[in-house]
């Protein structure tokens, strides 16, 4: 997932330099890729985050020496991985269309 922000911010970086070279009829697509960026980056942070608890959820169970207890919601994890899946399908086609976005100049 760091790599997919190091992604992001690359794109921020080319977004702000084809904001400088283009005219007004390019800003509102420059505006649309800005917005899907952020929300991208807001939902890397929510799936990190919610990694993270599971991580640390499976690590305090599996210290409890002679544990019966099973992990909490298996389900939970599935939906958390079909959340990711859906995440970089999405990702991967929002980079194809970047990467393939000539602005009118």
């Amino acid at each position: 997932m760091n790599e997919n922000i190091t992604v992001l911010r690359i794109f921020d970086d080319h977004l702000a330099e084809l904001q400088s070279l283009n005219t007004t009829s390019a800003q509102q697509s420059i505006d649309d890729f800005k917005k899907q960026f952020a929300a991208f980056r807001t939902e890397i942070d929510k799936l990190k985050h919610e990694m993270h608890l599971q991580k640390m959820n499976l690590a305090a169970i599996g210290r409890e020496s002679g544990s019966e207890e099973k992990i909490n919601n298996p389900e939970e994890h599935a939906t958390l991985e079909q959340r990711y899946v859906d995440f970089r399908k999405r990702f991967e086609g929002a980079k194809e269309s970047f990467a393939s976005y000539e602005p009118s100049k």
